[in-house]
């Protein structure tokens, strides 16, 4: 699959006018509004492409940003038809595909990134994003990130962030100061070439955050997350959804719900993050820790607080059901606070599976390109993109065939950086695989940093504004 200027359409008709661009791989897409009611979706695997722009018909200030996005000749196209364009470029272009990726990241890391630093990135690629972004959007951003960037900046300024980190702040600095008039921040600090140079201790730190999002996606084809016998009535196993409960509370890798039915109740447990189950703070965990089965109706049969069990570090409860579990029934946790339902289609629950695995993939490949991670680790990467390839194979869904050949291709891709023979043999066997676009591991976020230990310039990690 390739994607050139052909594959992205103007198509217009006698309801409006929509961009229409490639299918989307297997990670999740984002969608990012920009001014005058524009949106734009895209893939996290080839950004530059978008997948898809929507805006208002005969909307002056829509024309305008189409104008500044594909150029005088889309946006005074009127027929109703088709017509092919060229991609999207530009600075400020380039600006919303970093908007997009923070975005995407703040809803896919599998990894709890600093809120605080990610208010800075969705501001300075907001900002760089120009007169495409909505001026009241980039200054609800300004206004989350201006206490952030100011921290940050004093640190930048007295040498204590590493040069790729002290750019981005430059950036969000530079930005504050257009949006913000008055705000008081330090003078711009010299240049710098922006690339890491993680020592031995760094390195050791890097490679632990980059192991554990490997393993957590191998845990389940390795069966090292589920513990308990083949799923039957009696013991069923689920997989938590990310957009139900956030990194940092349970094991988010696959298979690790774990239900057990007795008459008319049914016990659910899930292991804790790191093997340390703890009493969540509503104030900072955004809720309580709760679980739910639900039939292919999408109404709950039952549903129980979970409480965390500090000697087997799980979170455990016993929900009464309305009726027995029946094997169909969707078992899930959530946070309280979280308004979102179950999902009950099995065809796309295995598609949020497909683009978790992938999540996993893509996070450790950027994370392993952004700590310069030696090339022989680079067969951890390669194993998550198979585990994508086998997974969306597997899945009923009119893309399966199209996500498994790009997940291959990422493999390939993470078994040449691994110096492996078995990338050459794969390529053989796979003649005319798509070539990966290697913008899906481009500007590094400052809350990427920070998880690495690559914010600091001391090299300690964790440094947080204010820090």
């Amino acid at each position: 699959m390739t994607n050139p200027a052909g594959n992205i359409r103007y198509v217009r008709d006698d309801e409006g006018a929509q961009i229409i661009g490639p299918g989307a791989g297997p990670a999740a897409s984002v969608r990012v509004f920009l001014a005058g009611g524009v949106s734009v979706v895209l893939d996290p695997l080839r950004p530059r492409v978008p997948l898809l722009v929507e805006f208002p018909d005969a909307d002056e200030q829509a024309e305008l940003v189409l104008r500044e996005l594909l150029g005088d000749a889309t946006a005074d196209f009127r027929s109703v038809g088709t017509r092919e364009l060229d991609l999207p470029s530009g600075d400020w272009w380039w600006g919303v595909v970093e908007w997009a990726r923070v975005e995407w990241l703040a809803i896919w890391s599998p990894n709890r990134l600093d809120p605080q630093l990610l208010d800075i990135d969705r501001f300075r690629c907001a900002a760089r994003a120009g007169d495409l972004a909505d001026p009241d959007r980039c200054e609800e951003l300004a206004a989350a990130a201006a206490e952030p960037i100011r921290m940050l900046a004093e640190r930048a300024a007295g040498g204590r962030l590493t040069p790729v980190a002290a750019l981005a702040v430059r950036a969000a600095v530079e930005a504050a100061r257009d949006h913000l008039p008055g705000i008081e921040l330090p003078d711009p600090w010299p240049e710098s070439n922006g690339e890491p140079a993680p020592d031995r201790p760094v390195r050791a730190r890097l490679w632990d955050v980059v192991r554990a999002v490997a393993r957590q996606g191998q845990a389940a084809t390795l069966g090292e997350s589920g513990r308990e016998p083949p799923d039957s009535v009696a013991v069923r196993r689920s997989s938590a959804d990310w957009r139900l409960i956030p990194p940092g509370i349970v094991d988010l890798a696959e298979d690790t719900i774990v239900a057990r039915a007795a008459g008319d109740s049914i016990e659910i447990t899930i292991p804790a993050l790191g093997g340390a189950a703890r009493r969540l703070d509503p104030d900072v965990d955004d809720g309580y820790l709760m679980a739910r089965v639900v039939g292919t109706d999408a109404m709950p049969i039952g549903q129980c607080a979970l409480y965390p069990d500090r000697t087997i570090a799980e979170y455990r409860g016993r929900a009464v059901l309305d009726r027995p579990s029946s094997g169909t029934d969707v078992i899930d946790v959530f946070l309280v606070s979280n308004p979102r339902l179950s999902e009950t289609d099995p065809v796309r629950r295995q598609l949020q599976r497909v683009r978790r695995c992938a999540a996993r993939a893509l996070v450790t490949e950027r994370l392993a390109s952004i700590g310069l991670v030696e090339s022989a680790r680079w067969g951890e990467v390669a194993a998550l993109w198979a585990i994508v390839a086998d997974e969306a194979a597997a899945t009923s869904s009119d893309g399966r065939d199209r996500w498994a050949t790009e997940a291959m291709a990422l493999q390939i891709a993470a078994l040449e950086r691994a110096g492996s023979g078995r990338a050459r043999m794969l390529r053989s066997r796979n003649p005319g695989l798509p070539e990966p676009a290697v913008d899906r591991l481009a500007s590094p976020t400052l809350a990427e940093l920070d998880l690495l230990g690559l914010l600091d310039a001391a090299g300690s990690g964790g440094a947080r504004p204010g820090a």
